[in-house]
């Protein structure tokens, strides 16, 4: 992977994350013409052999069968990030939902996936920070933009961590929708960066967050429902008439115009 070549680089926990989250600003960047590449790391195929009812259970939600869900999902990224403009890696990770050892599944329960990282996964983060590393040295003018976990989801706790061991503070976060509610990101010690969105920008994050069909019904359960939301969420980010994305960058650094 180069990396040198991306004016902006999003880390993507899940195949969808960066939509959801950044789809506004990727659009935006990107229709200006600066390349834009998504790293997404959960992006393997279920193993062989028997699933926990848990992940059973999210591939129903999902509507599909285990040996066709990331054939499905990485499809519905490939559409999305054609909708935004931009390039995309797949690192090929587990999902927390089939990781596992010899003890059993590491993650089994709602309440399971938004808590502590198992034990078994301690060492992941480090694996993460050594794949991106293989996206070798970055221009100085290259931004980084890491989920700031906002939820507590255990793969975005990961991401947020193997950032932070490859690039240190040189970082912006994104708050992760939908699970960031008001006020929750307040607590970083960092200075809130509001990159305005435009009604085009607005329309292209919906329509790409709308070809992930998937996790339509399990995060929103209608189309029509997660417009609604994309849209509200915008409108209190801008704080005034119009769509936003806020960011969040390290005190220590001067912050930079979206």
């Amino acid at each position: 992977m180069d990396g040198a070549s991306y004016r902006r680089i999003v880390l993507s926990p899940h195949l969808d994350d960066a939509p959801l989250s950044c789809g506004g600003a990727i659009h935006q960047w990107t229709a200006a013409g600066e390349p834009v590449l998504v790293v997404t790391f959960m992006t393997g195929d279920p193993p062989d052999g028997d699933l926990s009812p848990f992940a059973h259970a999210q591939h129903a939600g999902w509507q599909l069968e285990a040996r066709e869900a990331y054939v499905a999902r990485r499809a519905e990224e490939v559409a999305a990030l054609q909708v935004l403009g931009a390039d995309y890696r797949h690192v090929g990770l587990l999902d927390c939902i089939y990781r596992a050892d010899d003890a059993g599944s590491f993650y089994n329960s709602d309440e399971a996936i938004f808590g502590c990282i198992h034990p078994g996964d301690d060492r992941l983060a480090e694996e993460m920070a050594r794949r991106l590393v293989l996206l070798g040295p970055l221009e100085s003018t290259t931004d980084v933009y890491a989920p700031l976990a906002v939820g507590n989801h255990i793969d975005h706790q990961l991401v947020r961590h193997a950032a932070e061991r490859w690039r240190g503070q040189d970082l912006i976060y994104y708050e992760d929708f939908p699970y960031v509610g008001e006020g929750e990101a307040e607590e970083l010690d960092a200075t809130p960066l509001l990159i305005p969105l435009s009604k085009e920008d607005i329309a292209a994050k919906i329509k790409a967050i709308g070809c992930y069909q998937s996790q339509i019904r399990s995060l929103f359960r209608t189309d029509a429902r997660m417009e609604k939301q994309v849209c509200a969420h915008g409108r209190h980010a801008s704080g005034e008439n119009g769509w936003a994305e806020r960011y969040w960058q390290k005190v220590s650094q001067p912050a930079q115009s979206g």
